[in-house]
Formats: C-alpha cells, structure tokens, sequence
C-alpha cells in the first residue's frame, strides 16, 4: 500500500489499512453500519436513499473456506497423544475454521492462544485491524516471534451497551492486559512473560506475502470495493426506479390563475381545463416520464459480478 516514493522512504498509510480490516471484518460478520457513510459520501447531494445490502462478503467466505466443514482426523506423533484431549476441549477445530474465513478475507490471520484452565487453551481469532506488531530487524518484519513488541486491541469493559476497547501487550519479557490503567496478568499471577525465549502465544497464518519490512499482507481489497459497490448500486437502483417508474403530471400552457394544486386526477375524475384568457390556447394535461433502463442496469451488474467473481476464485463466476 505504498503511496509515493520518496527517496528510499516509502510511506503507508497504516489508518487507511486498519479501516479496510474492519469494514471486511464487519461485513463478514453481516455487519452493514459502514454503508451510511459510504452512501454519503458517493450521493452527497441526493436525500432519501434506503440502504440496501448484499452479502458478498459473506457468501465469498462460505464458497472458499470449507476446510473444516468435514470431521477432521488428526494422527498424532509418539509421545503426543496428550495433546489429543487438549486439542479437542480447546474447540481447535472450530477455531481453525475461523482462522481460514478471516484469512480469505483479511490475506493475515493470527490465533492467540489464551489460558483457559487446567488441560485446555482459549483460543481468539485476531484480525489485522486488531494487532500492531513492532518489528526488531526489519528484515524479519513479517515473523510475528522476531518482534519486539505486539499489541493486540482487546474488549475492556461494556458501558450502556457501548463495548470500549483496551490493550493487551506483548514483549519479550512481560504479557499483560491494561485495565482500568492498571497492568493485569495474562499467563499466571504476574506479568512476566512465561514462554521460553520471551516467545509470544500467537500463530500466524497468510493468504499473500506482505511487502518487504511489513508484517500484515494486504487485505483482500477487490473484495471490499466489489461488496461496497454493489450495496451502493443496490440503493442506488432503488432509488432511481422510486423516482422515475411514475410519470410526472404536467400542465402545459397554464396561466398564473391555474389552479393546479386543485386539479383532482384519477380513473373516476372528469374534468376540464379552461384558460383563463379566452384568446390564448387551452392548457393541456400531459404525463411525461422517462422509463428507467432497468434491464441494462441489471445485465452490467450481473455481468461485473460475474467478472469479480472468476478472479476472486468464486465457483461459478
């Protein structure tokens, strides 16, 4: 996502690229709150849109993500049949299914593995909108245990039905969630980091490489925009079919003494125009209008679906 060039200095707009993650991550949960912004933004000078959603997102997840559909067998290694148990009261399976819809959608996935109790793990999906890694060598950005530093956007406390996000930090000596401007530990009583190594609980999954120096791949922004033009199309086709199926009713050759908001209309209503000015033509009543092209409307946005969808890899597109 490298904007321009300077010199060797190339900058990235990190705001941008976290906004993208949530949006994507919004809509695959079928969360559409974001299209009021985008609706007025694109028809700012236009009132009264509905907002009209479809779920592309959602049904891209569905069609590409399926690997844990079917009942996974594992084989375990000598030696490693403990870890059976903890694997399957963990959820594991479940949380891997979660881990490649996020990573179709978002191109990075990471999994953090929380305690949850003696003989079992909790694991949370994280999405890049989430996490803000800080790389030691820059040449070894995008391996999550080489950073120096990693924090993870967590739930801290839900105030009148608002959820206000906290931190959870990640270094090479300490783990611990900031609540309530305190540091409470993750792993243990304290908030020394427990793993050997200073390593961090954290498994990392990618659809695409990230670029050179960076941690996170590019999120799957064809996806976004082809989801967010069809659901401004959507509201868009509606509103142009609300405003032109009807004819406007027009008065021609009216004089100022045409008392038009008088005129009754209808299949029952008989009535007669008369000029005010007996030399001057009679007015005329005509229904003018201009039949929306619907049917090209359709076909194009049909036939861009179909397009979008043979390079994301959808089956039948």
């Amino acid at each position: 996502m490298a904007l321009l060039s300077v010199g060797n200095f190339h900058p990235f707009d990190k705001i941008k690229r976290q906004k993208q993650s949530r949006q994507l991550d919004d809509f695959a949960r079928g969360d559409f709150s974001s299209i009021t912004a985008e609706l007025q933004a694109a028809y700012q000078n236009t009132a009264g849109m509905q907002e009209r959603f479809v779920p592309l997102v959602e049904r891209y997840v569905d069609e590409l993500a399926g690997l844990y559909d079917a009942p996974v067998q594992r084989t375990w290694s000598a030696g490693a049949e403990r870890f059976a148990d903890v694997y399957s009261d963990s959820g594991l399976d479940a949380a891997f299914a979660e881990v490649e819809g996020v990573g179709r959608v978002q191109r990075t996935a990471l999994c953090l593995m929380m305690p949850d109790g003696i003989g079992k793990v909790r694991p949370l999906v994280l999405r890049p909108w989430q996490v803000d890694v800080e790389c030691g060598d820059p040449m070894l950005a995008a391996d999550v245990q080489a950073a120096d530093k990693v924090t993870v956007q967590v739930p801290q406390q839900i105030a009148a039905g608002q959820v206000i996000w906290g931190e959870m930090v990640f270094t090479r000596s300490t783990i611990y969630r900031e609540l309530r401007a305190e540091r409470v530990p993750v792993y243990g009583s304290d908030i020394a980091n427990p793993f050997p190594g200073g390593r961090y609980p954290l498994a990392v999954l990618r659809v695409s490489k990230p670029e050179l120096g960076r941690f996170f791949a590019p999120v799957n922004e064809p996806l976004l925009n082809l989801q967010v033009a069809l659901c401004l199309q959507e509201s868009d086709t509606e509103h142009l079919i609300r405003y032109q199926a009807y004819g406007q009713k027009v008065i021609e050759g009216a004089s100022h003494a045409q008392a038009v908001d008088a005129v009754q209309v209808g299949p029952d209503k008989i009535w007669a125009l008369v000029a005010a000015d007996p030399t001057a033509p009679a007015p005329k009543l005509t229904i003018v209008g201009k039949d929306p092209p619907i049917s090209q409307i359709v076909t194009w946005q049909e036939s861009r679906i179909r397009l979008f969808a043979s390079m994301l890899g959808i089956p039948g597109g």
